[in-house]
């Protein structure tokens, strides 16, 4: 048998200065993922993929509505496996947790999540340049390919699932 990659889909909200997208190419580039915004989302499209996405800021200590509200579009996830992240001022996994309550219930399998830092430049911290101004950086955009090819390696895709559409059989 022959592994083949899973066919991806990512999600993406990044809406104040790109962070959050640059480390969607970054997972995308690596999973040979297609990377669309919520406005673009349909559960039909969904369903063509055999992994899920789901990325954002994190605005006030939550990502953002619009991931919410893509996420409650999904029907009955039957396991499927997806994965989160984000970007945010301390880099931190803990907002994640809504999403993925929602996810749980509606029987998703998450397979992973990443996290960094980001700049912000908005509020009180614009009139001194902001926090995080290199973020992500480099270093950062590493860590997201390694989190990349951790999903690849995860072992739901060493198995044929129901569909037999992740491997192929010599």
């Amino acid at each position: 048998m022959i592994k083949k990659e899973p066919r991806t889909l990512i999600v993406c909200v990044s809406r104040h200065l790109g962070n959050t997208l640059k480390v969607a190419n970054t997972i995308a580039s690596v999973l040979k993922a297609d990377l669309i915004s919520p406005a673009d989302f349909s559960p039909e499209l969904a369903a063509a993929y055999d992994l899920l996405g789901f990325g954002s800021g994190v605005y006030r200590q939550q990502l953002d509505p619009k991931i919410k509200e893509v996420i409650s579009l999904l029907p009955d996830g039957d396991s499927k496996p997806v994965f989160l992240f984000s970007t945010s001022v301390f880099g931190v996994k803990e907002p994640h947790q809504e999403i993925k309550n929602l996810l749980v219930r509606t029987h998703y399998s998450i397979i992973g999540e990443f996290s960094c830092p980001g700049k912000i430049s908005y509020g009180f911290v614009k009139t001194f340049g902001g926090l995080n101004p290199t973020r992500p950086n480099a270093s950062d955009l590493d860590e997201a390919v390694f989190f990349a090819k951790g999903l690849l390696n995860n072992s739901v895709f060493s198995k044929t699932n129901k569909n037999n559409n992740l491997l192929d059989k010599n």
